[in-house]
């Protein structure tokens, strides 16, 4: 369309010139000689500038600007990979837990080498744990809409929704220092002992009648100075095993004298199951000030984890998969029970397992010291404590936290084993309700580039504005009677000029070069407008009248 505009104003811009005739320098300026059609576009919009034709170079410009459209608007349209699509996803847990870990002593599923190969050795955290969560299996994902599966289902795919987690506790009160004995029985020889107070209804003992559990007499060598202990030690309830060779104490799993307490039976739920025995013991100083006791129960909290996750079609939810950190809803926590009886603290018996399973660290600091393995871990372990900071009534809340801590790794790596972790059945399955919640991707979609379209705005606004003023400037109306593009309408247009005389236009005219023509036409100044019959321009239509004078519209020339 402009260059429709563009050629009709550029086609009309030498009659409209040239209709001024003596009265304008635009006809001397722009003459007979001049034509900007067939011009490149910076020449057609120079010469325009140069003849003071300012209609035609702002048609011009409109023009020339609308030339490199195209080279602007292939950029309108691009490519944007990065549009995140969402919509709804079913699925279902493919986990029941079991929380009753019969003979807990004798096996651990590997917990306990499992996280000294995490802790120590480096290795990837276990799939279905993060911290101290654990997760659920999932299985069966399916969109909530009937959409492309293949664009949602994808390892760049992020799933958001809540699982219900399980979360280890250990549930510690405090043990009053009176409750433990030190002596000094030799210079560099010590004993320590105690009676640890249950609470209502658990007992101790042999015959398991005690309302307390006792700490045999423990002898110390304290040659070298003071000495650290630290132990975590399960507590027995009682009535032992009759058996002899079973029987050993209250607390621990050790051997003496070829007795043992591996094998005797599991506590009752509902009773402390595991001691806490902190101590730095100094022969100069005999007192239980030091003395710190912790009294425990285990418990495994429920609570339903904000997650977002990629999608894995396996279902397991692995640390490598969290696109960001698991987020318990605190307000949905609440305490497993054992079913039966409702009772939320189990009997698990761990010591065996540490002692057996956790690295022994090889350190000739700490090698004098009586520290067992859980405690080695605690202070050379990756998130090392110092052991002035576990020291004392004042730092007891660092020593429950501290060992809190521990215990969650270690016990999140049991339910993680098919000891707590059960599949469902597929009835089972269908029987629950599903877990609802949403997938996102990124697609890529057609979208207009923001500078482009600027550009483009702006071109066009200029096109637009140069076209309307030059159309506008170039005084179309009222110049020629007729469409001057064909043969006929120019012939027309010089019938009986003078121009036309050969007493103006030599022989042979029509051989003549440019400069040779201009020399024809200097001196003179070619008019468009009426002209009577003695060949004189009048100014006005309105001047010719009604006579029957001979008249024509055409051109002509003035003497200037």
């Amino acid at each position: 369309m402009f260059n429709s505009l563009d050629f009709i104003v550029a086609a009309f811009a030498p009659f409209a010139a040239l209709r001024f005739g003596s009265r304008s320098d635009l006809a001397t300026r722009f003459g007979v000689m001049t034509n900007i059609l067939g011009e490149i576009p910076l020449v057609a919009l120079y010469k325009s500038l140069y003849h003071r034709q300012y209609g035609t170079a702002l048609s011009g410009t409109a023009a020339l600007i609308g030339s490199v459209l195209t080279i602007v608007a292939s950029g309108l349209w691009v490519v944007d990979p990065s549009v995140s699509a969402t919509t709804g996803i079913r699925t279902f847990s493919t986990t029941k837990w079991d929380l009753n870990w019969r003979n807990s002593s004798s096996y651990d599923g590997n917990a306990a080498a499992i996280l000294s190969s995490i802790e120590i050795g480096g290795l990837p955290g276990s799939d279905g744990v993060w911290e101290d969560l654990v997760f659920p299996t999932l299985n069966n994902f399916t969109l909530v809409d009937e959409l492309d599966v293949s664009k949602y289902f994808n390892p760049s795919s992020s799933v958001r929704f809540e699982v219900p987690s399980l979360r280890p506790y250990l549930d510690c009160e405090s043990v009053s220092p009176d409750s433990f004995h030190f002596k000094t029985v030799h210079p560099i020889r010590a004993q320590l002992s105690g009676r640890i107070n249950l609470p209502q209804a658990c007992f101790a003992g042999s015959s398991g009648n005690y309302s307390y559990a006792t700490l045999d007499n423990t002898n110390f060598t304290l040659q070298d100075g003071p000495k650290w202990i630290g132990w975590l030690l399960d507590l027995h309830m009682g009535p032992w095993d009759k058996d002899p060779s079973k029987s050993f104490s209250d607390l621990g799993e050790g051997a003496i004298d070829g007795r043992t307490g591996y094998s005797q039976p599991d506590n009752p739920n509902g009773c402390p199951s595991i001691v806490i025995i902190f101590a730095h013991l100094d022969p100069g100083e005999p007192s239980t000030g030091n003395i710190t006791g912790l009294l425990c129960s285990q418990k495994v909290q429920q609570v339903q984890t904000r997650l977002v996750v990629g999608f894995d079609d396996t279902g397991k939810i692995s640390p490598q998969s969290l696109r960001s950190e698991p987020a318990p809803i605190e307000s949905t926590a609440r305490y497993l029970t054992n079913g039966s009886e409702g009772i939320d603290s189990f009997n698990y018996r761990i010591q065996s397992h540490l002692e057996s399973e956790f690295v022994v660290y090889n350190d000739l600091a700490l090698q004098k010291e009586g520290l067992d393995v859980f405690f080695e871990q605690l202070v050379l372990g990756p998130n090392r404590v110092a052991l002035e900071d576990l020291e004392g009534a004042d730092n007891i809340d660092n020593l429950k936290g501290s060992v809190n801590n521990l215990y969650k790794k270690y016990m999140v790596q049991v339910i993680n084993t098919s000891i707590f972790r059960r599949n469902l059945t597929d009835s089972e399955q269908m029987a629950q309700q599903p877990i609802i919640g949403t997938v996102s991707t990124n697609i890529s979609r057609l979208k207009v580039d923001f500078t482009s379209k600027l550009v483009l705005q702006v071109m066009l606004a200029v096109m637009s504005f140069s076209g309307g003023i030059g159309w506008w400037m170039a005084k179309l109306r009222g110049t020629l009677p007729r469409n001057p593009c064909s043969i006929a309408s120019v012939m027309a247009l010089l019938s009986e000029s003078r121009i036309c005389d050969r007493s103006f236009m030599p022989n042979g005219a029509e051989w003549m070069n440019k400069r040779q023509l201009s020399g024809v036409f200097a001196g003179n100044v070619v008019s468009l407008g009426w002209w009577n019959e003695d060949s004189v321009r009048v100014d006005e239509i309105a001047e010719v009248g009604n006579d029957d004078g001979n008249w024509r519209f055409g051109f002509g020339l003035e003497t200037p």
